[in-house]
């Protein structure tokens, strides 16, 4: 039963499906020219543009931006997708952002959307960890515990990695250096179901950021997009292997050397080379 591939972590709140095979092809995009259609579709876009304004003034990037439907609400606005038509329309228009393989500052991008987004992200860390100083605004499906996310609409095994609840979506952006500022259910108001849209802000990290905790601090030096340096330390106590835990980097290896604390994403991450 598929169903049972699905785990909960009570103690997190939070839900993981492994989802094998997504479909962000033509029908996907044809979905969400539908979508965009819809009796409530203007209020959603109109709501969405709303709140990027009133804490966004520039460029925002709309990470997901299927049928572009925000970009005809909002000028100023730059969109990244991964279904092949979507990226089609974008270009076409002027508008395709490559996230991956551009710089948000150099680019001046002042806020990155994710409306129905980040639950679709196999790795939503990953993501995060590389958006430096800029606002998020986020709408994601929010559940009160297993249950119900096992019988909500949203629940899609063919699209859906992660099931949130109000709390462990604010620890996920918490533990990438993000702090809240609004939460509200408006998208829900407007008609659909169990929808919270979330705003946060990063502080920037320029070469150096440090992450303090009760038990240790962490000095993390940024050497271009793909190299970063770990040192830890707390007080005058060498730190121990298991001592160590890094909240902003939660992805796949840590590699150690004495005193010296290398991280390794196997996807996005090269090794630090010398000091």
């Amino acid at each position: 039963m598929l169903n049972n591939l699905f785990v909960w972590d009570e103690e997190k709140k939070i839900g993981y499906y492994p989802v094998k095979d997504t479909w962000y092809n033509d029908l996907y995009y044809d979905a969400s020219v539908r979508n965009s259609q819809s009796p409530i579709a203007k209020m959603l876009n109109e709501f969405r543009a709303r709140i990027i304004n009133k804490y966004v003034e520039g460029k925002i990037l709309d990470f997901g931006a299927g049928c572009g439907a925000l970009l005809d609400y909002r000028d100023n606005t730059v969109g990244y997708d991964i279904c092949p038509k979507s990226i089609e329309m974008l270009k076409a228009r002027g508008l395709f952002y490559d996230f991956y393989h551009n710089d948000l500052d150099k680019e001046k991008i002042k806020g990155i959307s994710f409306f129905d987004v980040i639950e679709h992200i196999r790795y939503p860390k990953t993501v995060l960890n590389q958006i430096n100083g800029q606002h998020v605004i986020a709408s994601v499906p929010i559940f009160k515990d297993k249950n119900h996310a096992l019988t909500s609409k949203h629940f899609k095994i063919n699209e859906h990695f992660w099931y949130f609840t109000d709390h462990s979506f604010i620890d996920l952006m918490e533990s990438c250096g993000f702090h809240l500022l609004e939460r509200t259910n408006e998208e829900t108001k407007i008609g659909r179901e169990d929808i919270y849209t979330y705003v946060f802000k990063k502080t920037k990290c320029e070469s150096c950021f440090w992450y303090a905790s009760p038990r240790l601090s962490i000095d993390i030096k940024k050497y271009g997009m793909n190299k970063i340096c770990l040192n830890a330390k707390s007080g005058k106590n060498r730190i121990k292997k298991t001592d160590l835990v890094c909240p902003l980097f939660l992805e796949k290896d840590m590699r150690w050397d004495n005193n010296k604390y290398k991280f390794v994403h196997i996807d996005e991450w090269k090794p630090m080379e010398g000091n």
